[in-house]
């Protein structure tokens, strides 16, 4: 396929020269070899063929066995080059005519006019610091020091390679591989020296003791920016062969629920400690966490303008999809009333999100919460367990699809799949407290429902003051509800006439609405 270009193909090369004459790139030989690769398969009009497989064939010498789920590598190296790239572009590059960048999630080179020194931002030391380029990256190290004997050594081992299969499967952090790391630590005895070959931002590093038939794990979670420690956990392997197993298994789910994820420790530090500028899919996952943990009309309006000028830059991205549907269906169900169909619209995005990436977990919980919306149960049910099996160690959506098991009436299946969440993370996304809530309405545990109607506290939500509302009338204090109805009918003065629908836009037990609604007329609500 022929590439449209504005320069031609010698000024482009003479480009590249200048660029692989420069002491960085020639003291990285992989990286010279990438850009080069890229930038001729481009020129050649093969472009189209530039996937993770192929480069890493043909110039990361991988074998033809190479599974880019499993192995991150080309992903770190691509985000290496691009970096190197802004660097030169900020440095000895500065005057060049052309600007040579390579598109975030893609490997075909873009060939622009560079822009000169005056017309482009100048940063300081500080604000260099308040970008991030992209997804975390993430590598799993044997501490073989502390490894005493060589039975401690093969299960450290293992547990890393198990460790970084699973981290694998989250689509939100880049894992590097197993092999590469192998690789790397044969070169590089320090870790600052190996995560900056790699461009790893936290390392996580795995030691093992054994005393006789008893084993004991330790991880340690490492920011390399930080230079600090910022999560550890030991756990123990009973000398049983079953138990052991069992234990085995939850050190690993642990793990994963408290780093994986946007909800993630490693997610969670790497936007606290720095707010994206640029208007990528970064950027949208900075305000979509933010409008997940404030869950405020503004916080809605910030993320939806994220979202949608992410999208305008890159169209195809799954994710984005996925999250400005979830941006719609949820206007739909805080009764949040427009001049178009919030649910027609979302569930539209949804199914285009699947369309881009059927493995976009997002998208199926979406799909899920679209069916729970259109009342369909049996689909419900269905997309939920999908969206679980995608990655059932992915504590965010697990617990989400939970809240979606109690909005549905699988009131035990939901407490089951929430409570596990919450072992894993206790940092949870706050829709599971209107879960839990649900769960102790339905039976008639009216003061364990109201102390999770108090954690919602959502402020401008109709469903916090709406729940407390509803359990305090049933408990009969007066003065606390009549409070709680006062804060209901300043959100939304017509409630009364419209409380019917509102319960029944996502509940689908009639017994549980019925409860809610008793409790507000309890309260002292004309219904």
């Amino acid at each position: 396929m022929a590439v449209d270009l504005q320069f031609d193909d010698i000024k482009i090369k003479q480009q590249v020269s200048r660029i692989l004459e420069t002491q960085s790139f020639k003291s990285s030989n992989i990286l010279s070899r990438f850009l080069y690769y890229i930038v001729s398969e481009t020129l050649e009009g093969k472009g189209e063929y530039l996937k993770e497989y192929v480069i890493a064939t043909s110039v990361l010498n991988r074998n033809t066995d190479f599974d880019p789920q499993l192995d991150a590598i080309v992903r770190i190296h691509a985000r290496r080059l691009r970096n190197l790239l802004d660097d030169y572009y900020n440095g000895e590059g500065l005057h060049d005519p052309i600007r040579i960048s390579i598109p975030k999630g893609r490997y075909i080179p873009v060939f622009d006019n560079n822009k000169a020194k005056e017309s482009r931002k100048e940063y300081t030391e500080s604000e260099i610091g308040q970008s991030i380029l992209s997804e975390p990256v993430i590598a799993v190290i044997p501490d073989l020091n502390s490894n005493k004997n060589e039975r401690a050594k093969v299960i450290c081992n293992v547990f890393c390679r198990d460790l970084s299969v699973e981290l694998s499967r989250f689509n939100e952090i880049i894992v590097v591989s197993n092999y590469s790391i192998g690789v790397a630590m044969d070169n590089f005895k320090n870790l600052d020296s190996l995560a900056n070959k790699l461009g790893i931002d936290y390392i996580i590093v795995v030691s093992c003791d054994c005393e006789e038939e008893n084993v004991k794990v330790t991880v340690e979670v490492d920011s390399v920016l930080k230079k600090q420690l910022i999560w550890a956990e030991s756990f123990n392997f009973d000398h049983n062969k079953g138990k052991r197993i069992k234990n085995y298994v939850t050190a690993i789910k642990k793990i994963l629920g408290m780093i994986g994820g946007f909800f993630g420790l490693v997610y969670r530090d790497s936007l606290a400690l720095r707010i994206p500028e640029d208007f990528d899919h970064m950027y949208a996952v900075y305000w979509h966490n933010h409008y997940h943990k404030h869950f405020s009309y503004e916080a809605h309006q910030q993320s939806m303008k994220a979202v949608s000028i992410g999208l305008k830059k890159d169209p195809e991205n799954s994710l984005l999809t996925s999250f400005k549907a979830q941006l719609y269906l949820d206007l739909n169900a805080m009764d949040v009333r427009g001049d178009i169909d919030y649910l027609a619209e979302g569930q539209k995005l949804a199914f285009r999100a699947l369309d881009l990436d059927q493995n976009n977990q997002h998208a199926w919980m979406m799909v899920a919460w679209t069916n729970l919306l259109e009342h369909d149960k049996k689909e419900f049910i269905r997309s939920a367990e999908k969206c679980i099996s995608i990655n059932p160690n992915n504590v965010m959506y697990t617990g989400s699809i939970g809240f979606g098991y109690e909005c549905a009436g699988e009131y035990e299946k939901g407490l089951e799949v929430m409570s596990e969440s919450i072992k894993l993370n206790p940092y949870y996304f706050w829709n599971m407290n209107l879960g839990f809530c649900f769960y102790y309405l339905s039976h008639k545990e009216f003061d364990e429902a109201f102390i999770w109607a108090e954690k919602i506290s959502r402020d401008g939500l109709l469903w916090d003051p709406l729940l407390r509302a509803s359990c305090l009338g049933h408990l009969g204090k007066t003065g606390e509800s009549t409070r709680a109805v006062r804060e209901l009918l300043k959100i939304s003065p017509n409630f009364p006439e419209r409380a019917r629908k509102i319960v029944d836009v996502f509940l689908l037990d009639p017994d549980l609405q019925e409860t809610i609604i008793h409790g507000l007329i309890l309260s002292g609500i004309s219904i």
